[in-house]
């Protein structure tokens, strides 16, 4: 692959080793309730938790992106992360910040304060049209995640006879056309596990991951951390599901992923190093 580095902040910065990407959710309603954080001094503390233990960056969302959520107004997202994100700027020496938007408006007040450091978008920019345009004015690495529809709907109605696989290749290749067109220079690309897909169709596309890597010769960020596809197959609650994400980590590292965006930081870390220690292992 190619496209194994990022511009951040002027900086040439490789993804030739897979890194971590912790979230940090300032919500009341995450699926995952372990994760859910209201108060800034919970949030710093995480945040700090997450840097010793060896976080590259950290995913700051106001908004449950969870199926069935609403999609909250600009204003009202600003009002839950604004504090936050103010607060964290005194981690930045440490950490990259990336933020969690699908809000043009939320994206470029945090870029135009100089306060983040990337841009995840779970629609891809196809909820607010205005979103390419903003992350292209910053030159900031833009996360680019495949949505059919919005968190409410967007599990209702599926067809698992579809190919998942060309599908999402589809509409990722389309979206990363258009976003590239609009001056967008780093792209990360980011398969939507859980987003519109049926159970199987989420371990077809895991299986994939090494050939959208392939195809669209971007770095892959892999986003399974204690998901329903975790859950709903071991019968087990999210809080148990520390051991499943682990499994598919290693799986998706195997694959050629390239970004683990997870709950659990130190797991992520242990298997990225186990996973390279595994590949540069020579049999005699």
């Amino acid at each position: 692959m190619k496209s194994c580095t990022l511009n951040i902040n002027g900086k040439i910065v490789s993804l030739t080793q897979p890194v971590v990407l912790g979230i940090l959710n300032i919500t009341p309603d995450s699926f995952y309730s372990a994760s859910r954080n209201m108060q800034v001094d919970a949030v710093l503390s995480k945040a700090k938790q997450m840097i010793d233990e060896g976080a590259w960056a950290i995913d700051i969302g106001g908004m449950s992106s969870r199926p069935g959520a609403s999609i909250l107004t600009p204003e009202e997202e600003w009002s839950r992360i604004e504090g936050v994100l103010k607060e964290l700027q005194s981690l930045r020496a440490s950490i990259y910040l990336s933020l969690d938007t699908l809000h043009a408006s939320t994206a470029d007040k945090a870029l135009s304060k100089g306060w983040v450091d990337i841009i995840n978008d779970i629609s891809g920019g196809v909820y607010d049209k205005k979103m390419y345009e903003v992350v292209a004015h910053a030159q900031v690495p833009y996360i680019l995640m495949d949505m059919p529809g919005i968190p409410k709907t967007m599990q209702d109605n599926l067809d698992a006879s579809r190919n998942i696989v060309n599908d999402v290749l589809s509409r990722l290749q389309h979206l990363v056309h258009e976003a590239h067109e609009a001056g967008i220079q780093d792209i990360i690309v980011d398969m939507g596990f859980g987003f519109g897909k049926t159970l199987p169709q989420n371990f077809e596309l895991l299986q994939a991951t090494d050939h959208f890597a392939r195809v669209l010769d971007k770095p892959i960020c892999v986003g399974v951390s204690r998901k329903s596809m975790i859950t709903k197959t071991l019968n087990i609650d999210s809080s148990d599901a520390l051991n499943g994400t682990t499994v598919l980590h290693s799986v998706a590292l195997l694959k050629g992923a390239s970004i683990l965006r997870c709950h659990d930081v130190q797991s992520a870390n242990e298997a990225i190093q186990l996973i390279n220690s595994l590949k540069t292992s020579s049999l005699d």
